[in-house]
């Protein structure tokens, strides 16, 4: 994985992956170094966090009307594309202190379903013991 910052700000990730058919539908399966597929939702966190902001843009935008639709596209559940949106409110010190390795993403994604419960950014940063 290369993650390179943008001069907008933005990040660009690359990820090693191929296409293959899970489940009657193609998707993106991530591969380690030996060319070996990756169980799908083995994914690093800024995958994860990602993924979850644009899930909500297009919920927002109005591209899906709702997380059922959302759910349809991706093949997932309601209640997967609830837990998945979720992460899309963590704080940006914590995603930006995840992209610099100032804190192990594994971490993050052992609590991420219990920090995108906290609405404050400070409570989140006190569960991950950062200051």
């Amino acid at each position: 994985m290369k993650i390179t910052r943008l001069e907008d700000g933005d990040f660009l990730v690359h990820i090693d992956c191929d296409l293959r058919s899970l489940a009657e539908r193609k998707r993106f399966v991530a591969v380690d170094s030996n060319g070996v597929p990756q169980h799908p939702e083995a994914v690093p966190i800024i995958v994860r966090l990602a993924r979850a902001r644009k899930m909500v843009e297009m919920l927002m935008s109005g591209t899906y009307s709702c997380r059922q639709e959302l759910g349809d596209v991706f093949g997932m559940s309601q209640s997967r594309i609830s837990r998945i949106t979720r992460t899309a409110f963590l704080s940006p010190i914590i995603v930006e202190k995840v992209i610099r390795g100032q804190v192990p993403a594994s971490k993050v994604a052992a609590l991420a379903d219990r920090l995108s419960t906290l609405p404050l950014w400070a409570d989140q940063h006190k569960a991950l013991g950062i200051s």
